[in-house]
């Protein structure tokens, strides 16, 4: 077993071990070790498989289509800090208002991705997760350092900060090809569905 890595933001961020393939040899049996959508040549460029995909993600939040803001999850220590990813397409509903013929991402929706990456975090470890929401009750820090736009490729970064069984407070930041983006401190409540 090999321990990936992946760089962002100027940190170095550790992963789970990984298997080491045989790069050499480019076999289905060494490709299925990963997500089927991931090729030999997609691990040697640093491409992160899924742990989770939209589908999974969708049976821990609560969130869909048009606001579901995450696709995939590509890392992940319970507790402690996740990794998601959000494939920014020209067909975002919200391009077509923001901005008519210069579409850039509203920072506060980088910021709602951020904080749906850290829920899939929080309310993964919640048995009765069904029953709960998380529900914004802060948000410090917030920095936009670059536009995100139709094709990039959003790696959101998530670290708990403090945790308690109704509260939480995470730190945030979002990149594209490496370069920080976005970052925000969010604080969280988790609340019983049907206690708004």
């Amino acid at each position: 077993m090999g321990e990936a890595r992946v760089r962002a933001g100027g940190g170095e961020h550790c992963t789970a071990a990984q298997p080491e393939l045989p790069f050499s040899q480019e076999s289905e049996e060494a490709c299925a070790i990963f997500s089927c959508a991931f090729t030999l040549g997609d691990i040697r460029l640093g491409v992160r498989p899924m742990l989770l995909n939209s589908n999974q993600i969708q049976k821990i939040i609560p969130h869909r289509y048009p606001f579901l803001l995450v696709d995939a999850i590509t890392e992940l220590e319970p507790g402690r800090r996740i990794v998601g990813l959000k494939n920014v397409t020209v067909n975002e509903h919200f391009f077509s208002g923001h901005f008519p013929g210069t579409p850039v991402m509203p920072g506060v929706l980088i910021i709602e991705a951020i904080a749906q990456v850290a829920a899939v975090l929080v309310l993964r470890e919640i048995p009765d997760r069904e029953k709960k929401l998380v529900y914004f009750s802060g948000i410090d820090k917030a920095r936009f350092r670059r536009p995100v736009i139709p094709g990039d490729r959003l790696e959101l970064a998530v670290e708990v900060l403090r945790l308690k069984p109704r509260l939480g407070k995470l730190r945030g930041e979002a990149f594209v090809n490496g370069t920080r983006v976005a970052e925000a401190e969010i604080l969280s409540t988790i609340v019983e569905r049907g206690n708004q």
